[in-house]
């Protein structure tokens, strides 16, 4: 159980693989005003898409780090968790948390469970250096999400759990979080006040540079000169 979302096991009938059921029933700790169907929904949605892009991203950076690409050494296994929405039909069960006369009004967010340990490499608002080659990965892979979104959106709140997959010790990533120049990502996206933290604490490695990905730093100096250019212009015309 997190500050935001209720976590319940699931089982599926035929299905030999074990699951865990999330919903939304508030949004910011300290609120006491449960979340409606609807809203819960909206943001289970967000959620599934913040996940699906994210998956899209990691295969992009994995191949560009590769062999057929740039072939910088980094942590080569990495997934992104399979997820699906489910919608109860009839009456919404207790867990729901909803009352009896909303009938198929309850959605969850279904994903496989994984094992408890979950490293966590970057928070909300936090983007701490990590010396690992895994963790080193993972910052290149925010610095690489970032350039491919034109400067739009920035991922966070990166966690995963190690599996062995098809006997490779894989990093599975789950629960990411993302700030957009729109602010309209989901649940926990801070928009440009994520962007900047991601900006003032990344710092760049060796797979960065592997990568060729302008320096966060040269970005930084980049737009300042362009806003003070943009500033004497405007003089100038005055």
């Amino acid at each position: 159980m997190g500050r935001t979302k209720r976590v319940y096991e699931l089982r599926i009938q035929d299905d030999e693989q074990p699951y865990v059921a999330k919903r939304f029933f508030k949004v910011r700790t300290g609120e006491n005003n449960l979340i409606t169907a609807e809203k819960n929904e909206d943001f289970l949605e967000c959620e599934l898409i913040r996940l699906q892009v994210l998956d899209w991203f990691v295969r992009s950076f994995l191949k560009h780090a590769g062999p057929d690409g740039v072939n910088v050494e980094h942590h080569k296994y990495i997934t992104v968790s399979e997820a699906f929405l489910i919608r109860e039909i009839g009456d919404p069960s207790d867990p729901s948390g909803l009352p009896s006369e909303d009938p198929n009004t309850s959605v969850w967010l279904v994903e496989p469970k994984r094992t408890r340990s979950v490293r966590k490499f970057c928070g909300t608002l936090g983007h701490p250096e990590r010396n690992d080659k895994v963790g080193k990965t993972i910052a290149a892979l925010c610095h690489w999400i970032y350039v491919s979104t034109r400067k739009t959106e920035v991922y966070a709140d990166i966690q995963g759990s190690f599996m062995t997959i098809d006997g490779q010790e894989t990093l599975i990533l789950f629960d990411p979080m993302a700030h957009t120049v729109d602010q309209d990502s989901g649940v926990g996206d801070h928009g440009e006040e994520g962007i900047q933290r991601f900006l003032s604490e990344h710092q760049c490695n060796y797979i960065c540079q592997g990568l060729g990905l302008v320096p966060i730093a040269d970005m930084n100096d980049l737009s300042k000169n362009v806003q003070m250019d943009a500033d004497a212009s405007n003089e100038d015309s005055d």
